[in-house]
């Protein structure tokens, strides 16, 4: 059958990678419509299919774009350094000195009593084109005097000691008071005074929360989010933290609001895997050893309970690889909607690769126990139904939670279990196991350490979250 003339082979496109550009006057920001775009200069990095280019900014254009414009990017997790834009925005660039738009008119979108930031900014008597006040004396005594008025007190929270290497179930409390006038510092905040089963206190209120249903859960919750960084602050300006590097087209990039003062600032959208990864980069000698313990102390236990189940029970091997191929591959595989997102601030040539194998790996880790569990379902139920009579039989007693008694007590029934069948070699399999899992507890911090040089140096500079 002969083909029909009418089908037409698809124009080229006028740019192409490595195509230095302007944005042509009248373009406007596809995020901020009161941000004008022409005359900005950069390079195109990408092309698809449909026409939108990726346009790399310049260093000179970065050096001169308005301030709310980066204030914005901030605040919404948009890249400050690169722009989608249509074909038609943009022109060859000549050359010479620029001649960037400037903003005729900013118009601040209205604050919304919905978002967790934008509540905190009324606090603070701000718009939603300016970012919080880090904390220090004066915002905290601001903030002091807003909750003086609002808080209805008592009320009952939980206090959560929460640390990284030793964590703890959350312990019951009666919220009577904030402290007396400045009795904050910048370590632990706003205090508060409480009654504790061990008597009275003073706490930190950012390590309070307050019941969900209680009237005093929104003004406890958007402290404590904007007292530990969850919000974006605004830069310090005392403080130098260029962050410079070349991209592929040339461009050096020298931006006044640096990637590592964002994380200081703690940004809310900076995810599990990768703040665990600069945190692995940034440790002391120390504490990484800290981290090695803490990691082999968590690797260990999981390790011993595969070893002994697989080592005395004949399907468990095929429990623990099942469930580690079906976590593993439904984790990478939902983790793909959003992974431009999820993982922004990492170099984009390492965003999906980085969040799927951390993701596969770390929930193949946990299928493979669960799969175990579930092979050996009679001591894992047995050890469940322990764990919940010990809780019950102990109820008051807030050291360890009800879901880590259960969870805890399970393993050590399929151990249990694993122990009757053949105690010989389960417990061959349980010191195999745990001594796996202890070592490699090193790699892995070893490994964390050296990939985050190159997962969130390598171009992520400036990267805000999408």
């Amino acid at each position: 059958m002969a083909k029909s003339g009418n089908h037409r082979p698809p124009a080229p496109f006028r740019f192409q990678v490595g195509d230095r550009v302007r944005a042509k006057p009248g373009t406007r920001d596809p995020e901020f419509d009161d941000i004008p775009l022409g005359g900005w200069a950069g390079t195109v990095t990408e092309v698809d299919r449909y026409g939108m280019l990726t346009v790399v900014w310049s260093d000179e254009t970065l050096a001169n774009v308005h301030p709310v414009y980066k204030k914005r990017c901030i605040r919404d997790g948009v890249f400050i350094e690169k722009c989608w834009l249509e074909e038609a925005d943009l022109e060859p660039d000549p050359g010479g000195p620029l001649r960037m738009e400037q903003p005729q008119a900013i118009t601040p979108r209205p604050l919304s009593k919905k978002e967790p930031d934008d509540r905190v900014r009324m606090v603070f008597g701000l718009t939603s084109d300016e970012l919080l006040p880090q904390p220090d004396d004066e915002s905290l005594e601001t903030y002091y005097g807003y909750l003086l008025e609002r808080l209805r007190f008592p009320f009952p929270a939980e206090y959560d000691d929460y640390s990284l290497f030793e964590p703890r179930a959350a312990e019951r409390v009666k919220v009577t008071g904030l402290a007396g006038d400045d009795t904050w510092d910048r370590e632990d905040g706003i205090l508060c005074e409480v009654r504790t089963q061990r008597g009275r206190a003073c706490l930190p209120l950012a390590n309070l929360r307050a019941r969900r249903s209680g009237p005093n859960f929104r003004l406890v919750d958007d402290y404590t989010a904007w007292f530990r960084g969850e919000l974006a602050w605004e830069e310090d300006e005392d403080e130098e933290n260029d962050y410079e590097y070349e991209d592929e087209d040339g461009y050096e990039r020298d931006d006044e609001v640096g990637y590592d003062e964002r994380v200081a600032h703690g940004d809310a959208r900076i995810e599990p895997a990768e703040a665990f990864l600069r945190q692995a980069a940034g440790a002391s000698r120390f504490e990484l050893a800290v981290g090695i313990i803490a990691v082999a102390l968590t690797l260990a236990p999981m390790g011993a309970l595969i070893g002994s189940a697989v080592a005395a029970m004949n399907w468990a091997m095929w429990g623990a690889v099942n469930g580690a191929v079906l976590f593993g591959l439904f984790c990478a595989v939902v983790l793909r909607a959003n992974i431009d997102r999820s993982h922004s601030r990492i170099a984009p040539r390492y965003q999906r690769i980085f969040s799927r194998a951390a993701a596969a790996l770390a929930a193949a880790l946990y299928g493979a126990v669960v799969g175990v569990m579930v092979v050996a379902w009679a001591g894992t139920l047995a050890g469940a139904l322990a764990g919940y009579l010990i809780k019950r039989r102990w109820g008051r007693s807030r050291i360890i939670a009800l879901g880590n008694v259960v969870g805890r007590m399970a393993a050590c029934g399929v151990v249990a279990q694993a122990v009757y069948l053949s105690p010989a070699r389960a417990v061959a399999g349980l010191l195999i196991g745990a001594a796996a899992g202890a070592l490699a507890a090193l790699p892995t911090m070893l490994v964390a350490r050296l990939a985050t040089r190159v997962l969130l140096r390598d171009g992520a500079g400036n990267g805000v979250n999408a």
